[in-house]
């Protein structure tokens, strides 16, 4: 976890080791960082023990101050962070700009995936499952040969892809359905079928959770039939 701006650290707290929903304690183990426009940074739900800075240190954006965790009024590990300015009114939290790619800033959104950006830093290919085109994966084709069938997922961000895995010398028809779901989206009507030529992994469709939505749950069934090559 880096410091998002200059600052002085004011205030931390890392010798906290219960989380869970109905603590007292919000914050847990935090970080707090004033900016010289006497705005303040909170960091937290931090993880125990793992602060790296001590109080007034002068700290550069994009500095390690510390490591991610969920102790206190937290039900699972994530950042809580939190720009505050003050008036004569008391404290208001206010909007923050986050980098979300090389050329490119805004607000985030809930339940979105995004790339950490460190100035300075060379600039990378982000690759998020919300940029991923199923068509074109649907359109590449890959020689394997294992003497089996079988299944390849690959999990992008909330998103799992199901490619077939037919490393066999005859073409199969792969089925996909679900026994069980529970917030579930699939790319493709339920159940799919699609020919594997042999001796080739193709994309077959995805999995993910509804929007809004972090309890996703799925059973996949995955039936094979070899085919005659002159079979649609």
């Amino acid at each position: 976890m880096c410091a998002g701006r200059d600052g002085v650290v004011m205030d931390l707290h890392d010798r906290e080791r219960r989380s869970g929903a109905g603590l007292s304690s919000a914050a847990g183990n935090f970080i707090v960082i004033l900016h010289e426009d006497s705005t303040w940074a909170i960091y937290g739900h931090l993880k125990y023990r793992s602060v790296l800075v001590e109080k007034n240190q002068k700290v550069r954006a994009g500095q390690v101050i510390g490591l991610s965790g969920q102790s206190g009024k937290a039900a699972g590990p994530h950042l809580h962070f939190a720009v505050f300015t003050a008036d004569w009114n008391g404290e208001h939290t206010i909007p923050t700009t986050f980098k979300t790619g090389e050329h490119e800033t805004g607000a985030l959104e809930e339940w979105a995936y995004y790339y950490a950006w460190h100035p300075g830093k060379k600039p990378f290919n982000a690759i998020l499952a919300c940029n991923i085109d199923e068509m074109e994966l649907a359109r590449e084709r890959k020689k394997v040969v294992t003497g089996k069938t079988d299944i390849r997922e690959e999990q992008i961000d909330d998103k799992v892809f199901i490619y077939c895995v037919n490393g066999t010398r005859k073409a199969q028809r792969v089925t996909v359905d679900l026994s069980a779901r529970k917030n579930v989206i699939a790319s493709r009507p339920l159940p799919y079928s699609l020919v594997v030529p042999a001796e080739t992994e193709l994309f077959l469709l995805s999995f993910s959770p509804e929007q809004s939505s972090h309890a996703a749950e799925y059973e996949a069934e995955y039936t094979y039939q070899p085919v005659a090559s002159d079979e649609p």
